[in-house]
């Protein structure tokens, strides 16, 4: 059985979203992991879509309803933390000027200076809580409570590649330009999607480890250069 009794909600005849939590907590987060790995390879599952707090299974009904479903899970037996050791990514990210459009002004309302901001987010080590909403979008859990600050009023219609952003009690970075209301403080060159790149084309997994190295702009024009040219980054921000 999974403990705890989780909440079951159907979600039409096609899924079921097994909630573990009502918000966000890193025992939810680590639970809907869990599951979502030992529903592996099941006949009739067809997507599994972990979130902060839940997972959602999708299936094919004429291979397997979601009676059969619910009995699978009863069936289960409790999930433990798999023995493979999650991968750790040492980012680099640029700290100034245009690549960190938010830090002065996120600065100011923490009450810090903005050295300081980079000086406490660079020391944490971070855990991929979820990842999703954009392709490869990483929700990176262990954020310096002195960090934490709503999102934007105002979000911006494109936030470009690679911003490093921080909201509420977390730090992610966006790896499309794509709209977001996130405080922007950084920029990564390193491409964390690619659909090209079939064997991992979400750099960060769920469950990961990631670290950020302060690099100055020369460094991460030099960086971006390499990347283009069809550096692999799997092999260079691996730690």
């Amino acid at each position: 059985m999974i403990p705890s009794e989780p909440r079951l909600l159907p979600v039409g005849d096609g899924a079921l979203t097994v909630e573990f939590a009502a918000s966000y907590t890193p025992e939810a987060a680590a639970r809907a992991r869990r599951l979502d790995r030992q529903l592996e390879g099941i006949d009739g599952i067809v997507e599994r879509v972990a979130t902060l707090r839940s997972l959602t299974i999708h299936v094919d009904p004429s291979r397997l309803s979601l009676r059969r479903l619910k009995a699978l899970l009863d069936d289960l037996p409790a999930a433990t933390e798999a023995e493979t050791a999650p991968a750790h990514w040492v980012l680099p990210i640029c700290y100034e000027g245009e690549r960190a459009p938010d830090l002065a002004e996120l600065a100011a309302r923490l009450g810090l200076s903005p050295q300081g901001v980079v000086e406490i987010h660079s020391a944490g080590r971070y855990h991929a809580a979820m990842v999703g909403g954009y392709p490869g979008f990483p929700y990176l859990a262990g954020l310096d409570p002195r960090l934490s600050a709503p999102r934007r009023t105002i979000p911006r219609l494109a936030v470009p590649a690679g911003s490093l952003g921080v909201a509420n009690e977390f730090t992610a970075i966006y790896p499309q330009t794509v709209p977001g209301g996130w405080s922007l403080i950084g920029r990564t060159p390193v491409p964390l999607f690619d659909a090209t790149r079939l064997a991992r084309p979400a750099l960060i997994a769920t469950g990961d480890e990631v670290s950020f190295r302060p690099v100055p702009p020369a460094e991460f024009e030099a960086l971006s250069a390499g990347f283009r040219e069809g550096a692999d980054p799997v092999a260079l921000c691996r730690a």
